[in-house]
């Protein structure tokens, strides 16, 4: 890998280094090409109209319709080449049928309709020798009668182009290629040695080392990728920890009541003395088979939430009575454990979402059976932490579309800390001592789940004068 990054970089500096000296070398030639031209025009069109003044009397044109050649007439041309900036001046006259009396400069090809129109021109032009000139080409004067205009040119070299003789330009080249190498090893002994790094670490993860990170030295892409990297293998390590842990706990939530079972069952082996008391023993078997089947239908729902393999059936459900009915069991069950209960269904009246053919009854569509679960597994959780004498509240109402349930516990509360880990898998149940230990220990997990599968949220807090409520929102819309 280090080899293909320092090729790479040493070929990428090099094709740059290339393309800026024949960047620099173009530009260079464009911008004095460009700057001499319009120098010569300028010449050109100072030359024309000097020369347009000197030709502009009576005599001279006489003169030229005589046949005087124009150098005699136009005479001195010291000062006009001053004009000119040291550029070569000549004349010549344009026909008809083209050039008259003398060839054009250099033997290029010459606009004629445009010089006797009376426009100029500048074009380039090769002489023998090989080297190229800039031509301005202007009119400066017309003779009716004989049908000519004559024409003033005005010629300089064309600049040389910028470029370096070849030993200089091997030996910059060669130079460039020494810098690229440098700096492509530098740069690929950086960067392989932090993907070296992260790539060591993805090989101890996958190997099971969970503690395996990758080294963080800077703030680069790489840096960023190694940071994402750990943050990766941080989860994963904290979720092996979690699911040891859950499997530690239903371990030993189901050897719990399987050890009763057996040691009843032993005791109906061995025979015991009376009917009542075999009668007992079955209520017990019976009690904690229930207790059994019930944890593993929670890990098996728990299961089906956290891979979304499961359905929601909404359907338009009458309110108050469907809460009433799923309340009313944990209603006498409170009663027989002497927790207060209170129940506040009040805010369920909602006329926006009222069936027009109900009356005042109110409807929402919603999952009962979802539902139910949510509010059945709050609940249960609140009778298990509240003590003798303590209370447990439910209120239910409408806010807009959404249904918000409350359910409120005078148990021991939750610790600030604690608070955004409620919900995590057994974990109200290794931190706190349950007055009555029954029960899963996954029921607030399921809840969330559940609750976030039909698009709500569920959050815990501390109750004024202790304890904790839980507030579910559900959107029914």
């Amino acid at each position: 890998m280090r080899r293909r990054f320092f090729w790479a970089i040493f070929g990428v500096s090099s094709i740059l280094v290339i393309l800026l000296a024949a960047t620099v070398v173009g530009v260079s030639n464009g911008v004095r090409d460009r700057a001499t031209r319009a120098e010569l025009e300028r010449a050109g069109e100072a030359i024309a109209l000097v020369l347009g003044q000197r030709l502009d009397r009576p005599a001279a044109l006489r003169a030229l319709q005589q046949g005087t050649p124009l150098a005699e007439v136009v005479g001195d041309l010291s000062p006009l080449r001053l004009v000119a900036g040291g550029s070569d001046i000549d004349f010549y006259a344009v026909g008809p049928n083209g050039i008259v009396g003398r060839t054009a400069p250099f033997g290029v090809e010459v606009d004629l309709d445009a010089l006797r129109d009376g426009r100029s021109i500048l074009l380039e032009a090769s002489a023998p020798n090989g080297s190229t000139s800039f031509v301005y080409a202007t009119p400066i004067a017309e003779l009716p009668q004989r049908e000519v205009v004559l024409v003033a040119t005005v010629a300089r070299a064309a600049p040389v182009d910028v470029s370096l003789p070849r030993g200089w330009f091997l030996l910059v080249m060669a130079l460039a290629a020494g810098l690229a190498a440098v700096l492509a090893r530098v740069l690929s002994r950086r960067l392989t040695e932090q993907l070296d790094s992260v790539a060591d670490a993805a090989g101890r993860l996958s190997e099971g080392d969970l503690s395996a990170r990758a080294d963080v030295v800077g703030t680069t892409e790489i840096d960023a990728v190694a940071t994402a990297f750990n943050e990766m293998a941080e989860a994963m390590a904290s979720s092996r920890d979690r699911e040891r842990q859950f499997l530690l706990s239903v371990g030993h939530d189901l050897r719990t009541p399987l050890t009763t079972i057996t040691g009843y069952a032993e005791a109906l082996e061995d025979g015991v003395g009376d009917t009542s008391e075999v009668q007992r023993i079955a209520g017990v078997m019976g009690v904690e088979g229930r207790r059994l089947r019930r944890l593993i239908e929670d890990v098996m729902l728990l299961a089906r939430l956290e891979s979304a393999d499961f359905d929601l059936r909404p359907e338009s459900v009458e309110v108050a009575p469907f809460f009433d009915e799923i309340l009313t069991p944990f209603r006498d069950r409170a009663a027989d454990l002497r927790v207060s209960w209170g129940q506040d269904l009040e805010g369920l009246a909602n006329p926006a979402s009222a069936d027009p053919d109900a009356g005042p009854t109110s409807f929402a569509r919603l999952d009962p059976d979802r539902v139910g679960q949510v509010v059945a597994n709050l609940v249960e959780n609140a009778l298990r932490y509240s003590p003798e004498a303590g209370s447990v509240d439910v209120a239910a109402r409408f806010d807009d579309q959404d249904l918000v349930i409350e359910v409120a516990d005078s148990g021991p509360g939750i610790d600030d800390d604690d608070l955004p880990h409620v919900f995590d898998r057994f974990y109200v149940a290794r931190r706190h001592r349950a007055v009555r230990p029954e029960g899963s220990g996954l029921g607030l997990s399921i809840a969330r789940r559940l609750t976030e599968a039909m698009g709500g949220s569920v959050y815990a807090q501390p109750r004024p004068g202790g304890g904790t409520t839980f507030v579910v929102s559900i959107p029914t819309n």
